[in-house]
Formats: C-alpha cells, sequence, structure tokens
C-alpha cells in the first residue's frame, strides 16, 4: 500500500487507507518482534560458522 500512496500508481480510496492505518498500528509491534528474532537467529548461525 506505501508505494500505491507515495508513486500514486492508482487512484486511492482514502477511508480505506484510513481504516487500514489502525491495524496496521495494531500489528507493527509484532512484525518488529518477528524481525528482531529472525536477525537474532540469523546471528546465532553466523556465529557458529566462524
Amino acid at each position: 500500500m506505501r508505494n500505491a500512496i507515495v508513486h500514486a500508481y492508482v487512484d486511492l480510496d482514502f477511508e480505506r487507507v484510513a481504516n487500514a492505518v489502525p491495524l496496521a498500528i495494531k500489528d507493527y509491534g509484532g512484525y518488529v518482534d518477528a524481525v528482531t528474532r529472525f536477525l537474532a537467529e540469523r546471528r546465532r548461525h553466523e556465529d557458529r560458522a566462524e
């Protein structure tokens, strides 16, 4: 959705965008946690390979 908004690829339904924002905010913390866990696990694998 970000690219559509920033680059105006499509006509936007601003009500739909506004309705999506609370959900995105609610889910963002879980996304950050998942990325953090992934990066920590990746680092552990890289450390073992050395």
